[in-house]
């Protein structure tokens, strides 16, 4: 049993993102999926990842998640344990288009990650953009972003 103690506390721990760079000195690079319409801007100093068809994109600041675009059904967003088994926090707007806002700690293996999203109905599912937090809010890097946001008709992939 005492065995399994640091387990648990590490288990039970909140993680925060490593501070994002100053606005006045981001340089910007351009992240485009086609087939959903969406286009974002990012600082170029983080990193993509993406892990299939229904989670887009995963952004890493020093190898932190810090923002992860997503297009999932509410069903499916609930069984990943993200936006879709929380109680709405507001109402905000992505890229022009009236938003449901939340505010959630998002589980990852031995950590949980304080959790801003702005989802919308898009091409048939749910559109969400869910950045990773320090002390509950975006910073000022991060709000850049959710208005730098463009979204556009869906193209078929060839």
């Amino acid at each position: 049993m005492f065995r399994m103690l640091p387990l648990i506390l590490l288990a039970a721990c909140t993680s925060e993102p490593p501070a994002n760079p100053q606005p006045g000195t981001v340089s910007w690079a351009t992240w485009q999926d086609y087939s959903l319409g969406l286009t974002l801007d990012y600082p170029d100093t983080w990193e993509e990842s993406s892990y299939g068809d229904a989670h887009r994109l995963t952004l890493r600041n020093q190898g932190y998640p810090v923002l992860s675009v997503s297009h999932l059904s509410e069903s499916e967003a609930a069984y990943d344990g993200l936006w879709g088994r929380n109680e709405s926090d507001g109402e905000g707007f992505l890229a022009g288009k009236p938003a449901v806002l939340y505010a959630y700690d998002h589980a990852e293996p031995l950590t949980t990650l304080p959790t801003r999203s702005w989802v919308i109905p898009w091409s048939g599912k749910f559109l969400a953009l869910e950045f990773r937090v320090r002390g509950g809010q975006l910073d000022s890097v991060q709000q850049a972003m959710l208005s730098r946001v463009r979204l556009a008709e869906p193209k078929p992939v060839p």
